[in-house]
């Protein structure tokens, strides 16, 4: 017997979970053995879930006791108990255990859950009908919870009970429209009221986003006396014997369908709805970018360019990222090149397809770099690539909300490397030295919820360090970093394993005139797709132009980047004393603050020598005489959308 609100409150008590039980246990169990009654109720109730996460009843209804004597509040307890009890078959004592938890307390179980847990024992006792009054009465009480709706739709079917059955699953839709268990089990109903076109098509739709369903369709056995059906077959076939949909089909692609080594990589070839609806989303694709992207006028031309004579015809493998968010790689034939190309989401333009070539080797190939995909360590990834994205509300990020740019402070930065296809949930800041996420999160309820709340405390930033946010990118697991430097220039960092695709990357850079490092990964290249990238070579030579010689302003802004881009390189002292005696005193107040905010004290007592304007001398003097405070603010409070 497992209810909801259980799981909630299991997950509430457990905090997010970073898939490290055991070491918790152990801990605990140390702390226990220590002194057992020094331990408090909220650790004994920790105790309690994390024994029952393994199944060990005995253990977690020990744990519970010794909550409810220390002093938890025992409405949970008892709530808990009754669900643990019914596990090991004990019903009339899970009975007397929900009794008790319905009692007032400070924090009482709601009416609904209590009622949804009584029909769930009922249920697991083989009164099915006893158990639809409990959750009617829930409902009734609070119709608005979707996975409650979903157990009742559940019951419904097992009583035959098919038109309330599926308006209970809508019922959960209305409340969570993403919820693929209400549409799969809507489904399934229909299946059971001969409407097969339906249920196939509600199937088909469901597999196109997640398509681990065709496996779970496959293995139920409700699916099963609909399988000859000529619109079920066309969804749970994995392996068509050829194209047949596809005109002018290649001579060297009926014998590649045919290869059942295809299989063994996790690719499944498409019918021809399968390919059309997803060449629609591409289309969509093709007049502002995938959602959560930014692109320009000449990136969206040259992608539609590129996706010109290619149709997809395959799918697969899913790749999940730390969320458990899944992702699917696309194959497409280019008719024009006679050739396949891997797309690694449906997010990537075409000019960043991966060749894959006419074979079973080819296709291998190129998905063999993302097939494991570990998580290197910051000292594992040798690469390193930074780039100036531009000052702080002089350049825009698009707003998930209206889709106009928005001033990029750092709020809308940050918000927009969350909402990037190419980029991981997960972020962290200055105060880690290495990213502090597991590979994957365990399942759980509000997983989203728990891992922003995490997000507040391994986002913190460490006095002194430069204010910084890191995220992994989706494929390759490189770590883009996000810095402000000055409270008001943004630079990017990338940390990368060298990549293969050289020549995708070297087409990039010739079609738009950019100079990333041919090695780059391309979830890292598309995840800086719409910025400008300047490295600190392309400044340091406008530095030695002639413009920023007869222009102090620039030269000093200049200097100003180009500082933020060799913070951490000892040899950038060499360029900034060629420009320490400049005769302009905006250069050289330029200068100073940058050895203010890098902490290089020894370059302004050099300056206290060279420095000829008694007013500046004398701020210098004054910043030696106190020391270089230590920068503390906050760049999502410290500014407005109106500072200069």
């Amino acid at each position: 017997m497992r209810t909801p609100y259980f799981d909630e409150l299991c997950a509430e008590i457990r905090g997010l979970d970073l898939g490290d039980d055991a070491a918790l246990l152990e801990r605990l169990g140390a702390r226990i053995g220590a002194d057992r009654a020094a331990v408090e109720p909220e650790a004994w109730l920790l105790y309690a879930v994390l024994h029952a996460r393994r199944d060990d009843v005995d253990a977690a209804l020990a744990a519970l006791m010794h909550a409810d004597t220390a002093g938890a509040a025992g409405n949970t307890v008892a709530f808990m108990a009754a669900h643990l009890l019914a596990q090991r078959g004990e019903y009339q004592g899970a009975h007397a255990a929900l009794d008790s938890a319905s009692g007032p307390a400070p924090e009482p179980i709601a009416t609904a859950d209590l009622e949804h847990a009584r029909g769930a024992l009922a249920w697991a006792r083989g009164d099915l009908a006893r158990a639809l009054v409990h959750f009617r009465a829930g409902l009734d009480d609070d119709p608005h919870d979707a996975m409650r709706w979903m157990e009742t739709g559940r019951a419904l079917a097992a009583a035959q009970q098919w038109d309330e059955a599926e308006r209970a699953f809508e019922h959960a839709l209305v409340q969570d429209e993403e919820l693929d268990d209400a549409h799969y089990e809507r489904a399934c109903v229909w299946l059971s009221c001969d409407r097969v076109a339906d249920a196939a098509a509600a199937l088909a739709e469901l597999a196109d986003r997640n398509p681990g369903i065709r496996e779970r369709a496959t293995g139920d056995p409700r699916w099963l006396a609909a399988r000859s059906h000529p619109a079920v077959v066309a969804v749970l076939s994995r392996s068509p014997t050829t194209p047949s949909w596809l005109p002018e089909t290649p001579a060297w692609l009926p014998p590649l369908v045919r290869d059942p080594a295809i299989a063994a990589l996790g690719i499944h070839w498409l019918d021809a709805g399968a390919s059309a609806s997803i060449m629609n989303r591409l289309l969509e694709h093709d007049d502002r970018g995938a959602p959560g992207t930014m692109h320009t006028p000449t990136t969206l031309a040259f992608a539609r360019e590129q996706r010109r004579n290619t149709v997809v015809i395959a799918q697969g493998p899913t790749l999940r990222g730390r969320d458990r968010g899944e992702v699917v790689v696309l194959w497409l034939l280019d008719r024009q090149q006679d050739r396949l190309y891997m797309a690694l989401s449906e997010s990537y333009p075409a000019f960043l397809w991966i060749p894959a070539g006419r074979d079973l080797e080819g296709m291998g190939a190129a998905l063999a770099p993302f097939i494991p995909q570990p998580y290197p360590s910051r000292i594992e990834l040798p690469a390193r690539v930074r780039g100036f994205l531009g000052y702080r509300l002089r350049f825009g990020v698009p707003s998930p909300y209206t889709g106009e740019l928005d001033p990029a402070n750092a709020a809308e930065l940050d918000r927009h490397f969350a909402l990037n296809p190419f980029v991981e949930q997960g972020a962290w800041g200055s105060s880690r030295i290495d990213d502090p996420w597991p590979e994957q999160l365990p399942a759980q309820p509000l997983l989203q919820l728990r891992m922003t709340a995490r997000e507040q405390v391994v986002t913190q930033q460490t006095p002194g360090r430069v204010w910084s946010i890191s995220r992994r990118t989706r494929h390759s697991r490189s770590i883009l970093t996000i810095e402000l430097h000055h409270r008001d220039v943004f630079v990017a960092e990338l940390r990368y394993q060298p990549a293969l695709h050289a020549a995708v990357v070297a087409a990039v850079n010739a079609q738009f005139g950019s100079d990333y490092p041919i090695d780059l990964p391309l979830d890292a290249l598309a995840a800086l797709l719409g910025f400008r990238f300047d490295s600190a070579t392309d400044l340091e030579a406008q530095l030695d132009g002639p413009d920023a010689s007869d222009t102090p302003a620039l030269a000093a802004g200049l200097l100003q980047v180009i500082s933020a881009l060799r913070h951490d390189e000892l040899s950038v002292t060499t360029l900034y004393r060629r420009w320490l005696e400049h005769a302009d005193p905006v250069v050289r107040s330029t200068l100073y603050n940058v050895f203010v905010a890098h902490n290089h004290e020894s370059l302004l007592e050099e300056a206290c020598v060279t420095e000829r304007d008694p007013e500046m001398l004398a701020q210098i003097e004054g910043i030696l005489d106190d020391g270089i405070a230590v920068v503390q603010w906050d760049p999502y409070r410290d500014y407005t959308l109106g500072d200069d």
